[in-house]
């Protein structure tokens, strides 16, 4: 849609594709998001248990989606790799991350405030992601679940 023509062509007037995680912070510095972090989250996207209770879920607005598999991914690039580049370039999880260490998963723990089975949780969300992906036609499965990225120009 227009919002991510929009989205996608401010990024690139800001030579996101040469360093996405510079441009990001440039474009969005981390104080903008203090006063409307609970609504993006809400809009954009939010893993976990809502309010700390019942199923975890994983939810992405298709047009930021978009942004991302095009920013993050070539064409037939697997959906392990775009969960890495999404954690590496802007340090956004949608997924687990193959680098992701025990310190990582030690910061998440203290961060989620709550007694929970961080790995798990990141567990559920890769899936999630990946179905999301697969359903939204960003992504194809095979037969054998292995998964790759589906990149149309915007």
């Amino acid at each position: 849609g227009e919002d991510a023509r929009n989205l996608v062509k401010a990024l690139t007037d800001s030579g996101a594709k040469d360093n996405p995680k510079e441009a990001f912070n440039e474009l969005y510095p981390l104080s903008s998001f203090s006063s409307a972090f609970k609504t993006l989250s809400g809009k954009v996207g939010l893993a976990g248990p809502i309010k700390g209770t019942g199923e975890a879920r994983i939810f992405f607005e298709t047009n930021f989606l978009d942004s991302l598999v095009y920013f993050l991914s070539k064409h037939g690039d697997s959906f392990d790799d775009f969960v890495d580049n999404c954690f590496e370039n802007l340090g956004v999880i949608v997924g687990k991350p193959s680098t992701f260490d025990l310190y990582d998963l030690e910061r998440l723990q203290i961060l989620a405030g709550r007694i929970a089975d961080v790995e798990e949780c990141l567990d559920v969300a890769h899936e999630s992601m990946r179905l999301r992906l697969v359903r939204s036609g960003l992504a194809k499965e095979f037969s054998d679940g292995y998964t790759i990225m589906v990149r149309n120009e915007l």
